[in-house]
């Protein structure tokens, strides 16, 4: 009999341990929100960023930028000035227009830039110069967008009541990134 009692006991014990972890699976939000205000402020520690090639020959400045979404093609879109100088030209200025899909790397715990590209590059001076700075630009600027993380959680975001939390997805909205949440699946 009192076997049979710690067999059921066990069961109902383990039931209920389940109807605990549902009940807190159930209070996790389902997606939250990277503001424009947010993401701007975790790009503040990386901008203006300043990129040497050529033992000097050249360096870009990329001044802080602006961000933009692009709900439609689920795409950022990123706007800058910059200045550029070589030892071959005048001083150059421009902005610069990129924009690009999003991935998230759980490992790192960081929404990257996914495929980033140019969508327009204007140089405000008419120099020679301007037709090489397109490709370098291009090379420097898409190498520091795709390795540097666009927005890093803090270790409590994503962790909530005890539960280790996953994103399943990332959407570009109106005013900023919305992230698909889950709780994290125990492998046991």
């Amino acid at each position: 009999m009192i076997t049979f009692v710690r067999q059921h006991f066990r069961k109902l014990l383990l039931l209920c341990t389940l109807g605990v972890l549902n009940a807190c699976a159930a209070l996790i939000p389902h997606d939250y929100l990277i503001t424009q205000q947010k993401l701007t402020n975790k790009l503040q520690s990386s901008f203006p960023f300043k990129h040497d090639l050529g033992n000097g020959l050249f360096s870009v400045t990329v001044d802080m930028p602006t961000l933009g979404f692009d709900t439609e093609h689920n795409r950022v879109a990123i706007h800058s000035e910059f200045s550029a100088y070589s030892i071959l030209s005048a001083p150059l200025h421009g902005n610069l227009t990129m924009s690009s899909a999003l991935r998230f790397d759980a490992d790192q715990r960081a929404i990257f830039l996914k495929e980033p590209q140019f969508d327009n590059l204007t140089i405000m001076q008419d120099d020679s110069f301007a037709e090489l700075l397109r490709p370098a630009m291009n090379l420097v600027l898409v190498e520091f967008l795709r390795t540097n993380a666009l927005y890093r959680f803090e270790p409590d975001e994503l962790r909530f009541a005890g539960t280790d939390i996953d994103i399943t997805g990332i959407d570009v909205v109106t005013d900023g990134i919305s992230v698909k949440l889950a709780p994290r699946k125990s492998h046991l």
